[in-house]
């Protein structure tokens, strides 16, 4: 049990920081695509971890939460690069993510 309090904490972080290096992106800073990374870190690897201890119910969920992640992730290149795609990385990641927040998880 305290090891899921303990991914929530690290969860919640990474998506602050995230959130953190996109406004600050918008703020034309040009540091920004860092936050993103540090933040995505725990992110990517809770996910991962979610999938690899998934029941065969949930598994294809948990996969479109690693794919999700990875288009955030492709979002902080895209940052790094001063492009303006890391928009449509950002879209995919939150319909992913919405999709999945009203499919649930069984367990």
């Amino acid at each position: 049990m305290k090891t899921d309090r303990l991914f929530s904490i690290l969860y919640t972080a990474g998506m602050v920081l995230v959130l953190a290096g996109v406004i600050i992106h918008l703020s034309d800073i040009s540091y920004a695509y860092l936050l993103v990374a540090i933040g995505l870190l725990p992110v990517i690897g809770i996910r991962i971890y979610n999938l690899s201890k998934s029941s065969s119910a949930d598994h294809r969920k948990h996969m479109i939460h690693v794919m999700s992640s990875l288009a955030l992730a492709a979002a902080c290149v895209s940052i790094y690069y001063d492009t303006t795609h890391w928009v449509v990385f950002i879209l995919i990641f939150v319909v992913l993510d919405l999709y999945i927040s009203f499919r649930g998880l069984k367990g």
